[in-house]
Order: C-alpha cells, then sequence, then structure tokens
C-alpha cells in the first residue's frame, strides 16, 4: 500500500475525543505482533493518535464503536498481547 513496514492497516483521519485520528494494526485471532508493529502503535499513541490491534472482525468492530462513541474510549491493551505497550522505549521506526 505505499507505507512504512509495520504501519497499522487501517487509518481513520477523523479526530475524536481528543486524539488526533484513529490507526488499527488488523489480526487473525491468532496472529502475533511483530516489532515493528508494535513500535509503530507506540509511535503513534505519542503522537496523539489512538492506535490499537485487533484481533478478528469483532475486535476491529469494537474499538471503532468506541472510538466514535460520545462517551471517550478507554486506553486498552488487549489481554491477547504478551507485553503492555506503554512500559517500553520507542523504538526507531522505518528500519527492518
Amino acid at each position: 500500500m505505499g507505507t512504512r513496514t509495520g504501519y497499522p492497516d487501517l487509518g481513520l483521519d477523523h479526530p475524536s475525543h481528543g486524539r488526533a485520528g484513529l490507526r488499527l494494526e488488523l489480526k487473525s485471532l491468532t496472529g502475533e505482533l511483530r516489532p515493528d508493529q508494535r513500535a509503530w502503535i507506540v509511535h503513534l499513541r505519542h503522537a496523539g493518535y489512538h492506535a490499537d490491534a485487533a484481533w478478528g472482525w469483532r475486535d476491529a468492530r469494537q474499538l471503532l464503536l468506541e472510538y466514535f462513541l460520545p462517551a471517550p474510549p478507554a486506553t486498552r491493551w488487549t489481554p491477547r498481547s504478551k507485553r503492555p505497550l506503554d512500559d517500553h522505549p520507542l523504538p526507531p521506526l522505518g528500519h527492518k
């Protein structure tokens, strides 16, 4: 698609609840985040986006609803992740 490696699959540039936009990495139910995907999510969160990963269409639907509903979305990270995103430094972007 012409984006950098690891950049999230879905991008919506519609500000909501003080966030610049929404970025979602779409994974299968058994998928795993690669280090470059995790790095992009962390970087985008620091840049003011609501960035996350969704495992399966139901999870993606829930994240989209949370983003657009009147109540602000809670900061969350799916329990399927082996490491939380907010507790490690920003890795460099764009390096393979």
